[in-house]
């Protein structure tokens, strides 16, 4: 029988890929995972992965298996059923899909992060509704008609258009008008540029590089320059044990040279981001009013995302200065990349979210607690 501090502690359970518990199984120095199981450790958290090939059995008969770090290599075991469930599947391989699918729709377990992250369509409309936030947005609607492209190219000399969920920079298309009333575009990530292009093939070539996903259409902003990069800023949003919202991480992208994308897998360099805005050729009493303005911005962009999405616990904040230094909101992500050279410390993008789901386990077992003591009462 389980002892009261037993019943009291966390049991989190982290949701991988196949692929990532393989690395797991053999024993490879995966030190983002083992510097989650440091933290958990540190805050007294019971935390394992697992798959979506772990969870055995049906309805309440299920049992789980997973992945726990002895603080020395990995075993493979039986575990208690979890409490909360982050979820961190990102590119799972075709086979394991649809699996994934039905069991995030199981009502046994309790998710922290939705399956689906922010979206670029519904984090621009959830961010329009706050009048505070919304001069942040460049112009952004959902690519549906060759209409839509016609109207976009009308009010901007050069759009992008990109698909709705995040892809690491993969799946952009920049589309500009030329002389004559034609089409010019390039692919994130290669170099060639079509010209020449109707509207009609602009678009049939922007959807067959996007892939399954629908498409939105944002204007493209003239981004502020490192020499000649195109830079923007991400900053990465934790919580603590209170449940307040935190910046943890703040850094600025320097595009790869010629590229018209920043992200990191596409050959961006990541500076903290007052060094990013002195290489800017910004003064520094200048750049500690634009980083205080950005983390004032970023702290009330989480909260409307939260109260816009629920079940929070992390947000990647992308947002960019333009050459006039006006401040933009670009998207977000509900699953940030994180960067961990090593085990040995805990970075706080990682402790934050131990802490955000110490938080949200507490004020859990506090309703539980008070819908009984009501329900004894009456």
């Amino acid at each position: 029988m389980k002892t009261t501090a037993e019943r009291d502690r966390l049991v989190l359970a982290v949701f991988v890929t196949k692929a990532y518990a393989r690395r797991l199984s053999r024993n490879e120095p995966v030190y983002e995972a083992q510097i989650y199981a440091k933290a958990a450790s540190e805050r007294n958290v019971r935390l394992y992965f697992f798959t979506v090939d772990d969870v055995l059995g049906k309805g309440r008969r299920r049992e789980i298996w997973g992945w726990c770090f002895t603080g020395h290599s990995w075993v493979y075991n039986r575990v208690p059923w979890p409490h909360l469930v982050f979820d961190q599947i990102m590119d799972p391989e075709e086979g394991e899909k649809g699996a994934i699918r039905q069991l995030r729709r199981s009502r046994y377990l309790s998710w922290l992060s939705p399956h689906n992250g922010l979206p670029k369509w519904l984090t621009h409309q959830i961010v329009a509704r706050y009048n505070n936030l919304a001069r942040l947005l460049p112009e952004t609607r959902r690519l549906r008609s060759i209409a839509d492209l016609a109207y976009m190219l009308s009010r901007h000399n050069s759009i992008l258009v990109k698909p709705n969920h995040g892809s690491r920079g993969r799946g952009i298309t920049m589309i500009w008008r030329e002389a004559g009333g034609t089409c010019g575009l390039r692919y994130s990530g290669k170099d060639d540029t079509v010209t020449g292009l109707t509207l009609r093939q602009a678009l049939l070539c922007a959807s067959s590089y996007a892939g399954e996903n629908f498409l939105v259409i944002t204007q493209q902003i003239p981004l502020l320059r490192v020499g000649n990069s195109l830079t923007d800023i991400r900053i990465i949003m934790g919580k603590n044990r209170q449940g307040k919202w935190l910046p943890v991480l703040s850094i600025m992208r320097i595009g790869k040279e010629g590229s018209f994308v920043t992200n990191w897998s596409m050959g961006a360099q990541e500076v903290p981001l007052d060094q990013g805005l002195i290489a800017a050729g910004l003064p520094v009493a200048q750049v500690n009013v634009l980083v205080s303005q950005v983390l004032k911005v970023s702290l009330e962009l989480a909260q409307a995302l939260e109260e816009g999405r629920g079940h929070l616990i992390e947000i990647g904040l992308d947002l960019a200065f333009d050459s006039n230094l006006r401040l933009w909101f670009i998207e977000a992500n509900a699953r940030p990349g994180k960067d961990a050279e090593h085990a040995d410390t805990i970075p706080p993008h990682f402790a934050c979210i131990i802490n955000g789901a110490l938080h949200f386990w507490s004020n859990r077992q506090k309703r539980r607690f008070w819908t009984r003591y009501r329900a004894r009462r009456h």
